[in-house]
């Protein structure tokens, strides 16, 4: 089943034939640019479909048939790009900066929540009072003491 279909006359160019396919949000148009113009970016539209799904991971392969008569076909050139929508990207960092905020303020308060159950515990427990850091400076002094 033909969903789109463009023709132009493409042997005996001066210059190479160039196409442009573009996949955006499930639409494919094809531009061509006709060998004519020493313009590289020269394309003019060829066909576009739209609700086309393609699959995520694949491959990419070229084709080409002359009918009953023998050619030659070659492939100069094969380039690829992804395809960012700044809309769409602003909204993931939006959404990665707010979760950041979130783990930032939940660390906050666990932290708060330590710091007062240590507290708590100091007054329950005054003979065990000191931390490890407090006594790391206790053995600094000491030491300082006896140089």
């Amino acid at each position: 089943q033909i969903q789109g279909s463009c023709v132009r006359d493409f042997r005996n160019k001066p210059l190479p034939i160039r196409l442009k396919i573009e996949y955006i949000n499930q639409g494919l148009t094809i531009y061509i640019n006709n060998g004519i113009s020493q313009d590289d970016n020269a394309f003019e539209f060829c066909t576009h479909i739209d609700h086309i799904q393609l699959p995520k991971v694949g491959y990419l392969g070229v084709t080409a048939a002359t009918g009953g008569l023998a050619d030659d076909h070659d492939v100069l050139e094969l380039l690829t790009h992804t395809y960012f929508d700044r809309q769409v990207l602003a909204k993931a960092h939006a959404a990665t900066d707010e979760q950041a905020r979130k783990y930032k303020e939940e660390y906050e308060k666990y932290e708060q929540e330590l710091q007062k159950e240590q507290a708590d515990y100091r007054k329950d427990h005054p003979d065990a009072t000191t931390t490890l850091n407090e006594q790391q400076l206790v053995c600094i002094k000491q030491v300082e003491l006896l140089k």
